[in-house]
């Protein structure tokens, strides 16, 4: 367990079981899929981008509760709301830390994840059509 301090309140994080990993997997996949087809699939201005993603943050912050619920200690629905936005962001942000996925790790997966979804949109005569025979 780890105490991190977020503005005036210290919160009490904890690390994922195995048990509990399964299921944050599957919704966290679901979650990356909708937030990479957000960045990756949509052409937008940068106008367009912002009024979007307060939108889409909206749209996905009961998946963050949960998260920050789950894996904080003697932590409530009302410690949560009563936190400013940007303390919110860097609480999910020291729960993801403390179980081990860095920032360089998302970076590589967003990355391997684009390459995926532009290498899928590819028309399928660039696949190969024949097996060679050996």
């Amino acid at each position: 367990m780890k105490t991190v301090k977020i503005g005036d309140k210290e919160i009490k994080i904890r690390r994922a079981k195995v048990k509990e990993v399964k299921n944050l997997i599957k919704d966290t996949a679901t979650k990356i899929t909708e937030v990479a087809d957000f960045f990756f699939n949509r052409q937008m201005t940068d106008e367009e981008l912002i009024n979007s993603l307060m939108e889409a943050i909206m749209e996905n912050i009961e998946f963050f509760e949960d998260y920050v619920l789950q894996f904080t200690v003697d932590f409530t629905q009302d410690n949560f709301d009563d936190l400013e936005f940007l303390d919110a962001i860097l609480l999910i942000k020291e729960i993801v830390a403390y179980n081990g996925i860095k920032g360089k790790f998302v970076k590589n997966f967003f990355h391997n994840l684009n390459q995926v979804m532009t290498t899928q949109a590819q028309p399928q005569e660039k696949f190969i059509k024949e097996v060679p025979k050996v």
